[in-house]
């Protein structure tokens, strides 16, 4: 096996690569008797590391939880998730952000907000956060999720019928030469 070749160690949150090779003769020096192999090595290892967490949907407890933890911490994201069982900081903002900040526009889409993703993506490109700050009261995520779910077909369209203009108007030209 490559020495360089590496595995993946998840110890609590952290995660950590460690060489395949390190390994096996960490291992090989704490066993007692004989020479540990490298294959026996690695999978008494796998036995030992907890399995990877699954993803969990926000129950309706965690969600006022923060909203009442947000009242005692403003946006210390950290101490927030340090108050919650299997969330990080990340976590915690993201969801508070994307979902439970009081400033969110829920509501059904306007064309006018759909013509302003349209013209800041042509502006901007995928830059979803600087089109975001362009139309108030939306998240980076529904915004490139409108953008992907219902715009991106339009605009395409949008281009499609400019090429056809284009190509008559050429047509036009040429018959007139």
């Amino acid at each position: 096996m490559n020495k360089n070749a590496k595995i993946e160690v998840k110890k609590e949150d952290d995660q950590q690569s460690i060489s395949v090779h390190h390994l096996s003769k960490k291992i090989a020096k704490n066993t007692t008797g004989s020479q540990a192999t490298l294959s026996k090595s690695l999978k008494s290892h796998k036995k030992k590391t907890p399995k990877k967490k699954t993803r969990q949907t926000w129950t309706p407890e965690e969600e006022a939880q923060v909203l009442q933890l947000m009242k005692k911490y403003g946006t210390k994201w950290a101490m927030i998730a340090s108050c919650m069982k299997c969330r990080n900081g990340k976590q915690v903002r993201d969801h508070y952000l994307n979902s439970l900040a009081p400033d969110i526009n829920r509501g059904v889409w306007t064309e006018e907000e759909d013509e302003a993703i349209l013209f800041y993506y042509d502006k901007f490109g995928a830059q979803w956060c600087k089109i975001a700050e362009c139309v108030p009261g939306r998240t980076e995520t529904s915004v490139k999720g409108r953008f992907y779910t219902n715009l991106k077909q339009k605009r395409m369209m949008k281009n499609v019928k400019v090429e056809i203009v284009i190509d008559e108007f050429i047509k036009e030209e040429e018959e007139d030469i």
